[in-house]
């Protein structure tokens, strides 16, 4: 498998929030990365952040290859999310659908939360910008989408790309492309 879909990674998402999957249940179900040689997002990277890097990991495994065109690094936090995105260029102030939110907390000046953007509901102008209701679908919210409830759930939030809040774009990255960028400039 070689192409990247938003729509995989929404689809594999629902069903794992729709089986109830938790916290606790989640750090099970982390596959071994055999091109890194470590565990399957094996930092401390929160739980709503392994939710989205296994969802997209899994939704782009390919059994045959034993391998995964998700093209982000699984191991990866919020904070390191938007430093990838940024270098890459797949930062964008609009959502698409299948895009991942990062949620910016102005008062720790750190991006502390993260999602899969199933849906765009609206835009509106209000503090000087646009500000978009989304649906998601996140790990580690209550049932009223509280962060720390320990769960996969579906959302509604609304994010202010003018206080910090940005959608990683990743399915037009490709693995070659970000296998490359880590190597760095090549010498001929």
């Amino acid at each position: 498998m070689d192409r990247l879909s938003p729509q995989l990674l929404i689809e594999t998402s629902r069903t794992v929030a729709r089986l109830g999957v938790t916290a606790q249940d989640f750090d099970d179900t982390a596959p071994a990365d055999s091109s890194a040689g470590r565990a399957h997002v094996a930092r401390t990277s929160s739980w709503d952040t392994k939710f989205v890097q296994s969802c997209g990991y899994w939704a782009h495994y390919d059994h045959d290859t034993q391998s995964s065109a998700w093209p982000i690094p699984v191991d990866l936090t919020t904070e390191e999310l938007y430093h990838f995105g940024e270098a890459h260029d797949a930062l964008h102030a609009i959502p698409e659908s299948g895009d991942i939110f990062l949620q910016y907390v102005e008062p720790l000046g750190a991006f502390t939360h993260s999602g899969v953007v199933v849906d765009v509901l609206d835009a509106v102008r209000m503090d000087g910008g646009r500000v978009y209701d989304v649906r998601t679908i996140e790990g580690d919210i209550d049932d009223y989408g509280r962060l720390g409830g320990g769960q996969a759930r579906r959302a509604r939030r609304r994010l202010y790309p003018n206080r910090g809040d940005c959608f990683l774009r990743w399915s037009r990255l490709t693995c070659e492309s970000v296998r490359r960028a880590r190597l760095g400039p090549t010498v001929s």
